[in-house]
């Protein structure tokens, strides 16, 4: 497994981004420190976004690092996405495919806050479908109309496809 430095000079390399998800943060001050010498070191924070379901841990550390971007990950539908992404400074938010509506992601555009869009595997889909119920119907259409700037999911060939119906719409 190559490390975060390895990761960041690859990514420089072919000119794509990482999405770090920071899962605890028991040892924080040592992190940052880490983390900001990995940055320094490799001129990588252009090819970064931390991200983590703990907003507060997110803000305190574009404190420390203010170059760095940050994604909050939600599972919710807040009653104020744009109340939530500005108290934690945040550069995007993350919202599952249940938890969205459009008006949301406008709100965040308008706010400056970019929108990742997360998708389950197709199967949750399909079953639904056998149910009678397109869950996917409007997906293609976020894309298109730019309410969503990112979609994320565990089946790439499966995003592939519906970005490519959002472009031929």
């Amino acid at each position: 497994m190559p490390t975060l430095a390895e990761a960041i000079e690859f990514a420089k390399t072919y000119d794509f981004g990482l999405v770090v998800e920071i899962k605890e943060a028991r040892q924080m001050d040592r992190f940052v420190r880490r983390l900001g010498a990995v940055l320094s070191e490799t001129g990588g924070a252009n090819h970064l976004v931390m991200i983590s379901f703990d907003h507060v841990m997110l803000r305190d550390l574009k404190d420390a690092l203010p170059g760095i971007r940050t994604e909050g990950i939600t599972h919710a539908r807040h009653a104020d996405f744009v109340g939530v992404a500005k108290a934690a400074r945040l550069d995007s938010v993350s919202m599952e495919h249940q938890m969205f509506v459009p008006e949301d992601g406008a709100a965040l555009h308008k706010a400056g806050v970019a929108v990742r869009f997360h998708l389950q595997r197709p199967a949750y889909y399909d079953r639904h479908k056998a149910l009678g119920i397109d869950l996917l119907a409007p997906v293609s259409g976020y894309i298109a109309d730019g309410v969503i700037d990112t979609i994320s999911g565990d089946d790439v060939g499966f995003l592939a496809a519906l970005r490519a119906a959002a472009i031929a719409k």
